[in-house]
């Protein structure tokens, strides 16, 4: 069984030209493993699949994933899922579009994708949050600007009529 992405859709997922090469070549092992199964192959179109066309498990490569993180120094207990998380902050330190971060993680939502983009280097990450106190400061002048006006309106009622605003 088959489960839709959130959204409901199929997704086109763009391929780096740097990938091209090994998938292809990983096609062209898939093409020996379907001539090999003959008429024992189901063939569901799929580009990550058993040795006879059929669908892996998705625990199948929980071992191999461990084993990855192993090799690369991590000794956090970090999910598969997690590598989505990482992709896009990779991809955000490297100045990628946000929009083409989006596309690439399929998020329908934009807010979603900045969850995913938060920067890890530290002078990155302060120069977004000073981005952020800056347009959030221009936001509160602007809001204390209005108030201050209001309040002035309200004095001046006050002093002409006596009575406070609203009266």
């Amino acid at each position: 069984m088959f489960v839709r992405p959130k959204g409901g859709r199929k997704r086109a997922v763009p391929i780096p030209p740097e990938l091209l090469e090994p998938l292809q070549e990983h096609f062209a092992s898939q093409d020996a493993e379907r001539y090999a199964a003959g008429d024992g192959w189901e063939d569901q179109d799929l580009v990550w699949c058993g040795r006879q066309g059929q669908p892996t498990d998705p625990h199948d490569d929980w071992e191999e994933w461990k084993a990855l993180l192993a090799e690369a120094g991590i000794a956090k207990d970090a999910r598969l899922h997690d590598a989505r998380h990482t992709a896009g902050t990779l991809l955000g330190e490297q100045h990628v579009e946000i929009h083409v971060i989006q596309r690439i993680l399929g998020h329908a939502q934009m807010t979603t994708t900045r969850i995913y983009t938060e920067p890890t280097d530290p002078l990155t990450r302060e120069s977004r949050r000073a981005d952020r106190e800056g347009a959030m400061a221009g936001r509160g002048q602007n809001f204390n600007q209005r108030r201050a006006s209001k309040l002035k309106v309200r004095q001046k009622h006050q002093v002409s009529t006596g009575a406070p605003p609203g009266t």
